[in-house]
């Protein structure tokens, strides 16, 4: 193999293409490391409990993820990769599965139609798929040659190392794709889609992530449901029998949609795998969802809720013990990490946020997560919680990324609290599987300062008063010889406007006869940063690439960095060029709105709608008088809330709750928050500290009056008495 490659070419990246040119995968490299991890809840005794996962070497990896990316360009430029299948496929996700998935069954239920949900599971699927069905996959999709080849040399003579402090064992497999590696999702994939193009009764819907299948069957009634489940259960068994791999009766579940009351858990269809009745169950876990007969998803935020609960209660712990003086800390776990795991799956319970029952336990659950990250009374209400931590509703967030997944990934207009969207408005990027691996590469760019010879062009975008614009100027030796400028849709960003400046330029050194140095400047460090990286899918980014690519083949076109305003003047000029073009009457260019817009535009939505429940509500009115704008910078945690919050060690809070005789202050008079902060002649002196308008309590809440607040909150309890 090594003597094959010219010494003065024996470098990392030569071998694994020298590789792909021979379609052979080196022996050494095919021999993984076996790492068990335990899959939660399992019985460790059960070897089924263990999930195996292959480390393989670096330079295997490396050959691994150039075969992958091959055979995903080859399927995806002759179309061969089949939609219903939405595992470890770019721009599907369980957001998209869910989402079909739900609109399937909508759909069969609004039309009268009795259905049900049965998901399947493939035992030991990775780890048992047929190496020959794979190699005849790839021959069907008429892989080339060489990567045909190479698969099947890397399919060969797998040897796997099991190693402990006890033992050393080596075993030859002789089945299964690798699991961690790069090709093994795809090679299970291909196989995958061989199920998806079988003959399933007409009345049936076929899904898959991964290994995991659901299957959907719908009817006038109970008996046609069972005829239509049990031929789909043929099709199934036939399939496995052929690949070698079998579904698992156990773990097949059957749920019916009782919405409508077509079906019920108590009298469900009678289907059949391998002679084994499909187990009914009133909900089931399909891809981190649970689905109910019902199609409420109660029991799905019911549990998310028991989870969210306990994860925040350990949270609380830790943070509480290393890391109490950083209150920022938990918001940030929150709106990293928690948030998110509370809205996956919206893509299949999305449209439940119309109900208002829904959207109020969602609530429910953002309750706990908020009392940890402000530290106030258990009793202080959610309204009040959500102001103090600066945590838009939950049910208002879920609104907004719902929003954003239809329109950014679903490609459907929405319409949310009055304002539309189009789909067809936005940007839409680019796949990764249109250019060829080899052909992928970027546009580099440097930092040399311009010399003022030869031919130089500046380029430049700017935004001014909502609009855009963009221009490029060429100088000769000094001198302006040529200028273009363009004024471009109002929603388009100066990252838009710099980027069609340097398209100005690609096209302008395309009309250049002469064959000769071009050096383009430009003070966008982002632009260029996206034309250097071949990743990048903007179509605007890909668009500007072709066109430098085109002009590099005939002329040597060189790309710099330069600071702005620090007085070149080529860069000066196509500043102001860039402004007058912002300030033109008309627009010239017309460009799809960014995503950013998009975002944007939704979370002032949600701003908007949190402002008026604010406005409307009738609990936490006490906050209301401190806080009459909510703000996502807001933060006020521990000691402090119970002045904010209304909700503390006062006389009216212990009277209220019955934990007091009466309510009133030792002065005498109402012994409620507000007292203590205004009026109170034992809190006179902090007071005298503070900058405020008595009549406007907003003004109370300022940075330099935080101190005194914390003081006025720990004289309180002082002078009241533990109970």
């Amino acid at each position: 193999m090594w003597k094959t490659i010219p010494p003065q070419q024996m470098t990392s990246g030569s071998l694994p293409l020298r590789c792909l040119d021979l379609g052979h995968f080196p022996r050494p490299w095919e021999k993984a490391k076996l790492v068990l991890l335990n899959k939660p809840g399992k019985d460790t005794s059960d070897p089924r409990a263990y999930r195996p996962i292959c480390l393989l070497s670096t330079m295997s990896k490396v050959l691994d993820k150039l075969v992958a990316q091959r055979i995903l360009h080859h399927y995806h430029s002759n179309n061969l990769l089949n939609h219903l299948q939405h595992g470890f496929r770019a721009r599907k996700s369980c957001e998209t599965a869910g989402f079909e998935l739900k609109s399937v069954v909508m759909e069969k239920v609004k039309a009268n139609q009795a259905v049900c949900l049965i998901s399947l599971d493939v035992e030991g699927a990775f780890d048992n798929v047929c190496w020959e069905s794979i190699l005849f996959r790839l021959g069907q999709a008429n892989c080339p040659n060489n990567i045909f080849r190479l698969v099947r040399s890397y399919l060969r003579e797998r040897w796997v190392l099991f190693e402990t402090r006890a033992t050393r064992v080596e075993h030859e497999t002789k089945m299964g794709c690798p699991q961690g590696s790069c090709s093994g999702p795809i090679f299970w994939n291909i196989v995958a889609d061989s199920l998806l193009v079988q003959t399933f009764p007409c009345k049936t819907y076929v899904q898959t992530y991964a290994d995991d299948l659901v299957l959907v069957i719908w009817g006038r009634d109970k008996s046609e449901i069972e005829a239509q489940g049990e031929a789909a259960m043929a099709v199934f068994e036939e399939w496995g029998e052929v690949h070698e791999l079998r579904f698992s009766p156990r773990k097949t579940l059957l749920l019916p949609i009782t919405f409508r009351r077509k079906l019920s858990v108590a009298d469900p269809p009678k289907i059949r795998l391998y002679g084994h009745m499909v187990q009914a169950v009133t909900d089931l876990t399909y891809l981190g969802v649970r689905w109910d007969g019902g199609l409420t998803f109660h029991e799905h935020f019911k549990n998310i809720r028991a989870v969210v609960d306990t994860l925040t209660y350990k949270l609380s712990i830790m943070t509480k013990k290393w890391y109490h003086k950083h209150p920022c800390l938990l918001k940030k776990i929150y709106k990293g990490a928690i948030e998110p795991k509370i809205l996956f799956g919206h893509g299949a319970w999305g449209h439940r946020l119309q109900n208002k029952a829904f959207c109020e336990y969602m609530d429910v659950v953002q309750r706990r997560p908020l009392l940890a990250i402000t530290r106030a009374f258990k009793t202080a209400s959610t309204k009040a919680l959500q102001v103090l931590a600066g945590v838009p509703p939950l049910d208002l967030k879920a609104i907004e990324t719902h929003c954003s997944f239809l329109v950014i990934r679903v490609h459907e207009d929405v319409t949310t609290h009055g304002q539309s969207f189009s789909a067809e408005d936005y940007v839409k990027y680019e796949s990764p599987y249109e250019t060829h691996p080899a052909a992928k590469g970027g546009i580099g760019f440097d930092w040399v300062e311009p010399s003022g010879n030869g031919l130089e062009i500046y380029t430049d975008g700017s935004g001014i008063n909502d609009r855009t614009g963009a221009a490029m100027v060429v100088l000769y030796y000094g001198q302006l010889i040529h200028s273009d400028r363009s004024r471009l849709s109002d929603t388009c960003t100066v990252y838009q406007a710099e980027l069609f400046g340097l398209q100005l330029a690609a096209e302008f050194c395309l009309t250049l006869n002469a064959t000769q140095r071009v050096n383009i400047y430009s003070d966008s460090r982002s632009a260029l940063q996206s034309l250097a990286d071949p990743t990048n899918l903007h179509p605007l980014v890909g668009k500007v690439r072709r066109l430098l690519q085109r002009a590099r083949s005939d002329r040597g076109v060189h790309l710099h960095w330069v600071k702005a305003h620090v007085g070149y003047f080529g860069n000066e000029l196509a500043d102001r060029e860039a402004k007058a073009a912002a300030g033109d009457p008309a627009v010239k260019i017309e460009m799809p709105t960014p995503i950013s817009r998009l975002k944007s535009s939704l979370k002032a939505i949600t701003i908007r709608e949190w402002q008026e429940r604010w406005e409307m509500t009738i609990k936490g009115r006490h906050t209301f008088k401190l806080f009459p704008k909510v703000s996502v910078k807001c933060l006020f945690w521990g000691m402090v809330n119970e002045v904010l919050s209304g909700h503390g060690r006062f006389p009216y809070y212990f009277y209220k709750y019955g934990l007091g005789f009466d309510d009133l202050c030792a002065c005498g008079e109402f012994g409620d928050a507000m007292h203590y902060l205004v009026s109170c002649p034992l809190t006179d002196d902090i007071r005298g500290n503070m900058r405020f308008d008595p009549s406007c309590p907003e003004t109370l809440v300022s940075l330099e009056n935080i101190p005194h607040l914390c003081s006025i909150a720990k004289r309180v309890r002082g002078m009241t008495p533990n109970l």
